[in-house]
């Protein structure tokens, strides 16, 4: 005989239409999946296991490492994935439950990838490449690493447009736009996205792509992890070898210089060739050379037997750090794992950032705010913060409407764009407020100056963001609605639209 609450909760699942999988009274989602898998082939890792511990502290940012799912669930293929959004949907659309994605874990903005007492769908053992020469592309599975792509294309000459660290995973970057070595010759990551296999919260599995699901396909480039969970992304390939790049460390006084130069090269372009990076950062780690730096991180993606001329700005930046200068002919291989060294797992990350027009007397004005504004930093323990600048090139924003276009927002017309990153690492939690209020201070007055020189635009670039900012609104009016209509369309439990506490919304 059904009592007052099992009455309530039966008419309530007849109305969502969920009557097949219906909780049952005092079940939980964590046991629903637990009934679905069993715990014999460890795919599920509870709270307060040796094993839990482990994943649960692999991520880039301990803000995420601090969120405690009840439940990690480690699917192996696309039918597992399929089989447990169908197990949770009903706790989700009635509250009981909150579900995160985790690909590489790398993404440090703070609940999107984990969730506090809800359920964590960690993709790592989905790490399968298949390689098809005749289509010039390759498929990834959700949960490999970029090194490990690399490991697999680099032998038969072939390179593709992804993460420029080892350890990034492939989801978090093609959903959200992604930049590469590559970019401003190729485009976003995204742009080179053929198509997606996505399991949608009916539980359905289908794929997206130019002509198939094209409004999903588009969506998906850029939209990040709110309109399913992707399982796979094919990508076209192209042929890559070795290249010229590397590191060049500096007293902060030539910065502006940098500046000049950056600029100069990215409004007269002479080659689509350059993937260039100049920051000012401060570091306990550098208090041997006065505790601030110039790091100048450049690229030249085409083969050449000489240092290409278009560098040398760059590269022969005076006076410098000899023993620190790294630059040299590389594999795309060389090139990940330098950029993974400079990564810390395990430490307090905050990435914010804004986008300005290519204009010098902005970019010196934001790196003087920066090195003024994170003094009363200087005496947090193991600190480092920077100022990177990271030039959209034109040549990369005419990729963004290739196959079906993408939804961030930007064009050609918009070019050349400069991107301006504050990264922040440190170690003790206590230092929080002190350090997030002092860098949201420092990126609002950087915001505030290029508004008021008429040089500010409104986008934000979802992997660099922190979760105070609004990514999805900073693609316009017309692609959040877009946004908005096809998650209205795929997502009709309504799973991926609550999203989780803190992370990004499509309704906010």
């Amino acid at each position: 005989m059904l009592g007052p609450r099992h009455l309530l909760l039966f008419l309530a699942l007849i109305a969502l239409g969920a009557l097949a999988v219906a909780p049952r009274d005092g079940t939980t989602a964590a046991d629903a999946v637990l009934q679905a898998f069993g715990d014999h082939d460890g795919r599920l890792v509870f709270q307060g296991t040796p094993r839990y511990k482990k994943l649960n502290g692999d991520y880039l940012s301990t803000f995420n490492s601090d969120l405690e799912p009840v439940l990690i669930f480690l699917p192996s293929t696309s039918a597992d994935v399929a089989k447990f959004v169908k197990c949770v949907q009903p706790f989700v659309r009635l509250g009981l439950a909150y579900i995160a994605v985790r690909g590489g874990g790398q993404q440090p903005t703070p609940a999107c990838n984990n969730v506090a007492q809800g359920v964590t769908v960690d993709l790592r053992n989905m790490a399968g490449i298949t390689i098809n020469p005749t289509a010039n592309s390759v498929t990834l599975e959700a949960g490999v690493r970029w090194g490990t792509v690399y490991q697999t294309l680099q032998p038969l000459g072939l390179g593709v447009t992804g993460g420029r660290s080892n350890t990034n995973g492939v989801g978090g970057l093609v959903l959200s736009g992604g930049l590469s070595f590559f970019s401003s010759r190729e485009g976003f990551i995204t742009d080179n996205v053929i198509s997606f296999e996505v399991v949608l919260a009916s539980g359905q599995v289908i794929t997206a792509g130019p002509r198939t699901n094209p409004d999903l396909y588009k969506a998906m480039r850029g939209g990040g992890n709110n309109l399913g969970i992707m399982t796979k992304v094919t990508m076209r390939t192209f042929q890559q070898g070795s290249f010229y790049g590397g590191s060049v460390f500096y007293p902060p006084q030539s910065f502006p210089s940098q500046v000049d130069a950056i600029v100069n090269e990215l409004n007269s372009p002479t080659t689509s060739e350059t993937h260039l990076m100049i920051s000012v950062a401060y570091s306990k780690q550098f208090e041997a050379f006065g505790g601030t730096l110039g790091l100048n991180q450049v690229y030249y993606t085409a083969p050449t037997a000489e240092p290409p001329q278009v560098l040398k700005p760059f590269t022969d930046v005076q006076p410098q750090i000899d023993a620190l200068n790294s630059m040299r002919n590389m594999t795309l291989i060389d090139a990940a794992n330098e950029q993974t060294s400079q990564n810390t797992n395990h430490q307090r990350v905050a990435y914010m950032n804004l986008h300005v027009k290519m204009d010098s007397a902005t970019l010196k004005s934001a790196a003087d705010i920066f090195l003024a504004g994170i003094q009363p930093l200087h005496d947090v323990q193991n600190i480092t913060s920077s100022l990177t600048l990271q030039p959209y090139a034109v040549s990369l924003l005419e990729k963004t409407s290739n196959n079906g276009g993408n939804v961030l927002g930007l064009g050609p017309s918009n070019g050349p764009i400069m991107s301006v990153l504050l990264l922040t690492w440190w170690d003790n939690p206590s230092a929080d407020s002190l350090v997030l209020g002092t860098v949201k201070s420092v990126l609002a007055r950087i915001k505030s100056d290029a508004s008021a020189r008429g040089t500010l635009i409104p986008f934000i670039y979802m992997n660099y963001a922190f979760n105070h900012q609004d990514v999805i609104g900073s693609y316009g009016s017309g692609n959040k609605k877009f946004l908005q209509t096809v998650s209205n369309k795929y997502d009709t439990r309504g799973l991926f639209q609550r999203g989780v506490p803190g992370g990004w919304k499509l309704f906010n």
